[in-house]
């Protein structure tokens, strides 16, 4: 988690993304040591209920030797009602007329501006003039004594001004008397979300303004107190905001929310796989992957993985969509075999630390939607591969997240035919472009150095060849890549791929097209063209070569003995005994 180890190489972020951060610098607040302990804090808030902040009592965290408060219920509905049980420090309420024995090191002092219901004579809630006659000398003579006992510990002054535009005169007063005390000792920081209602404010003092909401600003204070030196639990999920702030997922919501998607959280990926759980990771980090398993996230937080040319196109209309923060299905087509789950899942790992991510692993549309409104703090982005997930629920969880007004952008990976990849401007071809094999050749040389030569000669070059020709019978995805063809194919279409297979696996040899024109029942005097025949089905042709003189050939004898296998056995058959059955299709060949 790079804020977490306080990684100076942070991404570049926009100004409202970055407002976080902002608040800490102005703060003088650190991700790694929390609050700065050589100066003093001064807190000044305005009424804040619990009842639409979930997260308020994480406010406490902020050691503030003084509270100026606005609200006179705040003892029992508000602010101090939530945070007394957080508090770091012994807490000293002070209303007007009380003039306390400061003790900076120890207690936090609880100021009420407006008076505190229950204190007679205290309260005063009228106009501003009213307001001012009553405790415009009060505050300045409160804050003098606080300076006295302070000086010379340097003060910043935190402001959350949320709701409450009717009581910028009274702000500006409290500042104004701070300033007064506090001379040149001061520096003071506003929170709030309406930056344009205090603009007269920022004009008439040095005032940091940050556009950050209150929930995000308590989660992010959450966070802060909880990972003082560096160290978060592994176990712990956190999620962006739209402020850069990091958001604390309880263990009731992660258990829920998985119930249907995986988390991608701000710290996954960041501990490599524990191998005494997982005895065949035993070997060099990525070379699993290269063999045909889903990639990790601590794979892509290595960069295991090669990009194709159009990731970044791909992740820049994703990226542009999220920033509009509207729900849109984006449909990512790739052709089989040309990594387009790969190419999500980096797209997913790139911006995990902007937007909210996750994978949907399976769906009850209705419900599903409800776990994706508990994520979209910021527009989310949720990752959808048709191999998963059936278009019909695609489509009805669609359905409600707009009717919800959830904002959660689509990436839908679905597999097309090349000839649909073709006319799709961001679709991923199976055919690695030259850069492309350059870079597949030199990845895959750093695992398998002495399939170098070979690698720089293949003669199909997609990702699917690269893993076979480097890693043969290693190769983890050879069984599902070749049955998701072979299950597409009518009788006639079968037979003429194990005639390929058995020619190719037995003999090293390609049959010539026009030998299947009988069997095909095509005139001998007319050319036969394969593709034609596989046209119904034409994922078959990623396993087919076509060489010259229209001759033709499975492109791999491990795949020509994997099409064997699979095409002679009935399903969930052993598939030991694919030879028992060659008698039979090898008298047809003969």
């Amino acid at each position: 988690m790079r804020w977490f180890r306080n990684d100076s190489t942070q991404p570049i972020y926009s100004q409202e993304d970055s407002q976080w951060d902002s608040f800490l610098e102005a703060s003088f607040i650190s991700y790694v040591s929390g609050f700065e302990l050589s100066r003093k804090y001064i807190l000044v808030k305005i009424t804040l209920r619990n009842d639409n902040i979930l997260n308020l009592y994480f406010l406490g965290e902020i050691p503030a030797i003084l509270v100026l408060d606005f609200d006179p219920e705040s003892d029992v509905s508000g602010l101090l009602y939530e945070v007394q049980e957080r508090l770091k420090r012994s807490l000293h309420i002070v209303v007007k007329k009380e003039r306390p024995t400061i003790n900076p090191e120890y207690t936090t002092y609880w100021l009420f501006l407006r008076g505190l219901e229950g204190r007679e004579g205290t309260v005063e809630i009228g106009t501003y003039k009213d307001w001012k006659k009553s405790y415009g000398g009060e505050i300045s003579e409160q804050l003098r004594n606080f300076a006295r006992a302070i000086s010379p510990t340097p003060i910043t002054c935190i402001v959350l001004w949320y709701h409450d535009s009717q009581l910028n005169l009274h702000l500006k007063q409290v500042l104004n008397s701070i300033e007064q005390a506090f001379e040149d000792a001061v520096n003071f920081v506003i929170a709030t979300k309406y930056p344009g209602e205090i603009q007269e404010i920022k004009n008439e003092f040095d005032v940091e303004i940050i556009n950050i909401a209150i929930d995000q600003l308590c989660s992010g204070l959450d966070v802060i107190s909880s990972s003082k030196g560096g160290i978060v639990e592994s176990n712990e999920y956190f999620l962006p905001s739209s402020s850069n702030a990091p958001i604390r997922i309880t263990s009731e919501d992660r258990k829920w929310l998985e119930e249907e998607l995986e988390i991608v959280h701000l710290n996954v990926g960041t501990i490599a796989p524990d191998l005494n759980e997982a005895p065949d990771l035993n070997e060099r980090i990525g070379r699993r992957f290269l063999r045909g398993a889903e990639i990790t996230w601590h794979e892509l937080s290595l960069h295991v993985d090669v990009n194709r040319e159009k990731t970044d196109k791909n992740k820049r209309q994703v990226e542009n969509e999220l920033t509009r923060r509207r729900a849109l299905r984006i449909n990512l087509y790739h052709e089989a075999g040309a990594g387009g789950t790969t190419v999500a899942r980096r797209i997913l790992w790139e911006l995990h630390e902007r937007f909210p991510c996750a994978i949907l692993k399976r769906s009850k549309p209705l419900e599903t939607s409800k776990r994706l409104s508990r994520l979209a703090s910021l527009t989310g982005l949720l990752l959808i591969d048709s191999y998963k997930i059936p278009e019909r629920q695609v489509d009805e969880l669609y359905n409600y997240v707009r009717s919800n007004q959830l904002s959660v952008v689509f990436l839908h990976v679905q597999r097309r035919s090349p000839l649909r990849i073709k006319k799709e401007r961001t679709g991923l071809e199976a055919t690695l472009s030259n850069k492309e094999y350059w870079q597949f050749v030199e990845k895959f040389s750093q695992y398998e150095p002495e399939k170098r030569p070979k690698l720089e000669k293949l003669e199909v070059k997609t990702a699917f060849y690269f893993v076979l020709q480097t890693f043969e019978r290693e190769f983890l995805g050879l069984e599902r890549y070749v049955g998701s063809r072979l299950e597409k194919l009518n009788s006639d279409q079968k037979r003429i791929l194990l005639f390929l297979a058995i020619s190719h696996h037995y003999a090293q040899h390609s049959i010539k097209a026009q030998a299947f024109a009988e069997f095909l029942g095509i005139p001998k005097n007319r050319t036969v063209n394969l593709k034609e025949a596989f046209s119904s089905c034409e994922d078959v042709l990623d396993i087919l070569i076509e060489e010259k003189g229209k001759y033709w050939r499975t492109t791999h004898d491990l795949v020509a003995q994997e099409v064997l296998t699979q095409g002679l056995i009935t399903p969930g058959a052993d598939r030991r005994i694919w030879k028992q059955n060659l008698s039979s299709i090898a008298k047809n060949f003969a």
